[in-house]
Protein backbone atom coordinates (compact mmCIF):
# COMPACT_ATOMS: atom_id res chain seq x y z
CA UNK A 1 0.00 0.00 0.00
CA UNK A 2 2.71 2.37 0.56
CA UNK A 3 4.16 2.14 -2.73
CA UNK A 4 0.76 3.36 -4.16
CA UNK A 5 -0.22 5.66 -1.81
CA UNK A 6 2.25 7.00 0.48
CA UNK A 7 2.59 8.72 3.64
CA UNK A 8 1.70 12.56 3.41
CA UNK A 9 4.32 14.70 2.76
CA UNK A 10 2.11 17.88 3.68
CA UNK A 11 -0.49 17.96 6.11
CA UNK A 12 -3.32 19.03 3.80
CA UNK A 13 -2.66 15.63 1.77
CA UNK A 14 -3.39 13.27 5.09
CA UNK A 15 -7.37 13.06 4.75
CA UNK A 16 -6.30 11.51 0.53
CA UNK A 17 -4.05 9.27 1.83
CA UNK A 18 -6.19 8.25 4.95
CA UNK A 19 -9.50 7.79 2.54
CA UNK A 20 -7.65 5.63 0.03
CA UNK A 21 -6.76 3.77 3.21
CA UNK A 22 -9.42 3.33 4.50
CA UNK A 23 -10.55 2.36 1.06
CA UNK A 24 -8.65 -0.51 0.75
CA UNK A 25 -10.57 -2.26 3.70
CA UNK A 26 -7.48 -3.54 5.55
CA UNK A 27 -6.63 -2.43 8.61
CA UNK A 28 -2.24 -2.79 8.10
CA UNK A 29 -2.88 -0.31 5.73
CA UNK A 30 -5.18 2.34 7.76
CA UNK A 31 -2.57 2.08 11.20
CA UNK A 32 0.78 3.94 8.82
CA UNK A 33 -1.57 7.07 9.15
CA UNK A 34 -1.18 7.33 12.59
CA UNK A 35 1.72 8.24 14.64
CA UNK A 36 3.41 5.83 17.00
CA UNK A 37 1.64 7.05 20.57
CA UNK A 38 -1.84 7.76 18.96
CA UNK A 39 -4.99 8.77 21.22
CA UNK A 40 -8.04 7.95 19.48
CA UNK A 41 -11.49 9.84 20.74
CA UNK A 42 -14.12 7.17 21.05
CA UNK A 43 -17.79 7.53 20.73
CA UNK A 44 -18.13 8.10 24.21
CA UNK A 45 -15.83 10.87 24.50
CA UNK A 46 -13.16 9.38 26.19
CA UNK A 47 -9.74 8.30 25.18
CA UNK A 48 -7.72 5.41 24.12
CA UNK A 49 -4.55 4.56 22.83
CA UNK A 50 -4.94 0.80 23.12
CA UNK A 51 -8.08 0.65 20.94
CA UNK A 52 -7.49 2.41 17.51
CA UNK A 53 -6.66 -1.22 14.84
CA UNK A 54 -10.05 -2.64 16.72
CA UNK A 55 -11.95 0.33 16.24
CA UNK A 56 -10.64 1.17 12.72
CA UNK A 57 -12.03 -2.92 11.89
CA UNK A 58 -14.88 -2.54 13.01
CA UNK A 59 -15.25 0.71 10.88
CA UNK A 60 -13.89 -1.34 7.63
CA UNK A 61 -16.04 -4.17 8.26
CA UNK A 62 -19.66 -2.16 7.07
CA UNK A 63 -17.70 -1.45 3.86
CA UNK A 64 -19.46 1.94 3.49
CA UNK A 65 -17.77 4.63 1.47
CA UNK A 66 -15.99 7.22 3.61
CA UNK A 67 -16.41 10.94 2.06
CA UNK A 68 -14.13 13.85 3.74
CA UNK A 69 -13.10 17.09 3.10
CA UNK A 70 -11.02 19.60 4.59
CA UNK A 71 -12.29 22.37 5.65
CA UNK A 72 -9.20 23.89 7.67
CA UNK A 73 -6.06 23.14 8.24
CA UNK A 74 -3.50 24.89 10.62
CA UNK A 75 0.08 24.17 11.16
CA UNK A 76 2.38 24.84 13.32
CA UNK A 77 5.77 24.25 13.00
CA UNK A 78 5.52 20.18 13.09
CA UNK A 79 1.90 20.21 14.43
CA UNK A 80 -0.92 20.39 12.49
CA UNK A 81 -5.10 20.79 13.41
CA UNK A 82 -7.55 19.48 10.90
CA UNK A 83 -11.01 20.30 10.82
CA UNK A 84 -13.08 18.47 8.15
CA UNK A 85 -16.91 17.56 6.98
CA UNK A 86 -17.20 13.59 6.27
CA UNK A 87 -20.29 11.20 5.66
CA UNK A 88 -20.50 7.98 5.41
CA UNK A 89 -22.38 7.41 1.62
CA UNK A 90 -25.12 4.06 3.46
CA UNK A 91 -26.69 4.37 6.82
CA UNK A 92 -25.03 3.34 9.61
CA UNK A 93 -26.47 0.83 12.66
CA UNK A 94 -29.09 3.10 13.50
CA UNK A 95 -29.64 3.02 9.86
CA UNK A 96 -29.45 6.63 9.58
CA UNK A 97 -26.95 8.83 7.25
CA UNK A 98 -24.16 9.62 9.35
CA UNK A 99 -22.18 12.73 8.59
CA UNK A 100 -20.67 15.76 10.08
CA UNK A 101 -17.31 17.17 11.47
CA UNK A 102 -14.27 15.83 12.90
CA UNK A 103 -11.10 16.57 13.71
CA UNK A 104 -7.38 15.61 13.99
CA UNK A 105 -4.26 17.19 15.37
CA UNK A 106 -1.12 15.75 13.15
CA UNK A 107 2.24 16.14 13.73
CA UNK A 108 5.49 15.56 10.94
CA UNK A 109 8.06 12.82 12.02
CA UNK A 110 10.75 11.90 9.29
CA UNK A 111 9.07 14.43 6.52
CA UNK A 112 5.64 12.25 7.03
CA UNK A 113 2.45 13.53 8.67
CA UNK A 114 0.53 11.27 10.66
CA UNK A 115 -2.22 11.70 13.19
CA UNK A 116 -1.31 11.71 16.84
CA UNK A 117 -5.10 12.74 17.82
CA UNK A 118 -8.09 11.21 15.69
CA UNK A 119 -11.58 12.88 17.09
CA UNK A 120 -13.21 11.17 14.20
CA UNK A 121 -16.25 9.79 15.45
CA UNK A 122 -19.69 9.50 14.45
CA UNK A 123 -21.68 10.65 17.58
CA UNK A 124 -21.95 14.52 18.88
CA UNK A 125 -23.78 13.53 21.86
CA UNK A 126 -23.13 11.21 24.51
CA UNK A 127 -26.26 9.58 27.27
CA UNK A 128 -25.16 10.43 31.05
CA UNK A 129 -26.58 8.30 33.87
CA UNK A 130 -29.15 10.72 34.57
CA UNK A 131 -30.61 10.48 30.94
CA UNK A 132 -29.04 14.04 30.49
CA UNK A 133 -27.11 14.15 27.27
CA UNK A 134 -23.58 16.14 26.87
CA UNK A 135 -22.42 17.51 23.66
CA UNK A 136 -18.81 15.77 22.29
CA UNK A 137 -15.94 17.44 20.38
CA UNK A 138 -17.56 16.49 17.39
CA UNK A 139 -20.82 18.15 15.40
CA UNK A 140 -21.81 14.81 13.78
CA UNK A 141 -25.40 14.84 12.79
CA UNK A 142 -27.54 11.97 12.41
CA UNK A 143 -30.81 12.13 10.01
Amino acid sequence: MSGSNPLASKPEDILTSRLERFHSDKVSAMMPVYDSKPVLITSAGRTTTTEIAARRECDLKYALPLKASARHVYVAGDFALIVLDRSIDGKGLSRKYVGGSASGVVRRADRRWQYLIDNSQRTAVAALSDGATRQLGTNITAT
